[in-house]
């Protein structure tokens, strides 16, 4: 993950540093690289910390394993984040795609039972062409009627895997907590 970067994005990385006073001496260290320098001041500990960090950061570039220098935690955070939140709409796309999809599938059948329900207070022109496609439906062959509810099964049967992926509780409930 880590092969394209270079020292300068690595010295410009924000680890954590602690600095600790024992005795006469002060302590800097930063804790995910182990790296640990002291001064007799907290100045000189902390220049030596960051002359530390650029020898270990050359090293493991020339040497091929930059991918093994852990970045600070807030970083790693911040990206884990994104990556979740874009599943998030990801998966919210998904699902309003197919709910508007059987929305709009369903319209011609929602309209059918709205006319048939209303079917007395429509003017007789209109009734006439409510009754033609009543009367088509009736005359369509069963041979019909069964290929248009397997076509409904087979896009049942095509969509069933995505709503039971957004139906399916998140892998990383913990994400996030550190």
């Amino acid at each position: 993950m880590n092969k394209n970067k270079d020292l300068q994005y690595f010295m410009k990385l924000n680890y954590t540093v602690i600095l600790k006073r024992k005795g006469a001496f002060y302590y800097c260290f930063i804790p995910e690289l182990s790296l640990i320098t002291d001064g007799k001041d907290a100045n000189e500990a902390y220049k030596g910390l960051e002359h530390e960090k650029e020898v270990y950061f050359k090293r493991m570039i020339e040497s091929g394993n930059q991918e093994m220098i852990k970045e600070p935690l807030a970083l790693k955070a911040r990206n884990k984040l994104f990556e979740e939140l874009a599943l998030f709409f990801a998966k919210i796309f998904i699902t309003v795609s197919i709910i508007a999809f059987f929305v709009l599938g369903s319209l011609p059948f929602i309209n059918d039972v709205f006319i048939s329900s209303r079917l007395n207070r429509i003017p007789s022109q209109i009734k006439s062409m409510a009754e033609l496609l009543a009367d088509k439906l009736d005359s369509m062959s069963e041979k019909d009627k069964v290929q248009i509810k397997l076509k409904i099964r087979k896009i049942n049967h095509e969509l069933r895997p995505f709503l039971d992926e957004l139906n399916r509780p998140s892998e990383n409930n913990n994400a996030g907590k550190y």
